[in-house]
């Protein structure tokens, strides 16, 4: 599902999914890394969207299962994921920290531009560590694609070697 950014406005706009909604199936499946014998899966998701100037906030939760392999024995496994997440995305390449990539007048591609861009940080909060903020995503498109957004928080959380349980002894050599 994509969300226009000309649609996102200052007031939030609240957003509820669950596993009726095709498009989240189908994103939610591109999280997968094997395909499951049962393919039904509960899914829960929420999103709350507003627009701060040029900056898009979105804070949301997801809550699902996905379909791992086990690193040891290579089996397929559900695995529950719960995710809580904001994010952050402009169209302004010098907040988003990429400036230095477009190339143009003035403008190399071995001279950064906006250093210390790409992050953002309360208003009223001008002493504020940068190391806490939150990065800026660069939307080259004029819209937040949903689907992307909720796989990517789902890789974010899945183990890099995720077990099918704790005990698991692999692969067994006849």
């Amino acid at each position: 599902m994509k969300i226009y950014l000309r649609h996102i406005q200052e007031q939030s706009t609240q957003f509820q999914f669950t596993e009726v909604d095709a498009w989240l199936l189908a994103a939610i499946t591109r999280a997968d890394e094997a395909t499951p014998e049962d393919s039904k899966r509960s899914i829960e998701a929420k999103l709350e969207i507003h627009r701060v100037d040029e900056i898009i906030f979105a804070t949301g939760a997801i809550d699902t299962q996905v379909y791992l392999l086990c690193s040891r024995c290579a089996c397929t496994f559900s695995w529950k994921c719960v995710a809580c997440f904001t994010a952050l995305y402009c169209r302004n390449p010098e907040m988003a920290s990429i400036a230095y990539l477009e190339s143009g007048p003035g403008r190399t591609k071995k001279n950064p531009q906006g250093t210390r861009a790409g992050f953002a940080r309360h208003a009223h909060s001008f002493d504020a560590d940068p190391i806490s903020d939150l990065d800026i995503t660069y939307l080259s498109q004029d819209y937040v694609d949903l689907g992307d957004t909720f796989v990517e928080q789902i890789r974010l959380q899945a183990p890099f070697q995720p077990l099918c349980e704790q005990q698991c002894e692999g692969l067994t050599i006849p």
